[in-house]
């Protein structure tokens, strides 16, 4: 559970209940998804890649919990569909919201023109 990355009652304090309930639903979103293709949606940009591992973990330093997101071949797409980069074989993501994760439904609603995209490379008819 995310409360078990808790060390200190301190840490508790700093963080309010609707991080946990964001952090705790990414992971029960993530798990529905695993080993198939997923996007995550970044500020600026959308990640599209084959979802291969799911955790709870903290961010470096920060005391915060995320759930941790491990993509095989990953790409990045500007937010207006152009592609930007192949990224390394395996990355890392973290998101505290589920929102942030998105099936291949999710990503033809949201980003038609990436799903367009790359709808060609993972074999999906038209």
């Amino acid at each position: 559970m995310v409360s078990s990355l808790i060390k200190t009652k301190a840490d508790l304090d700093k963080l309010p209940a609707s991080w946990y309930s964001g952090v705790e639903k990414s992971r029960e979103k993530a798990r529905k998804l695993n080993n198939k293709v997923v996007a995550v949606d970044q500020t600026t940009s959308v990640v599209v890649g084959r979802l291969i591992a799911i955790d709870i973990d903290k961010l470096w330093n920060f005391k915060y919990p995320y759930c941790k997101l491990t993509l095989r071949n990953p790409q990045r797409y500007r937010s207006n569909g152009n592609f930007e980069c192949k990224m390394s074989e395996i990355e890392l993501f973290f998101v505290n919201k589920p929102k942030m994760l998105l099936d291949l439904e999710e990503l033809s609603d949201r980003h038609p023109i990436i799903y367009r995209a790359i709808r060609k490379q993972i074999k999906i008819c038209p």
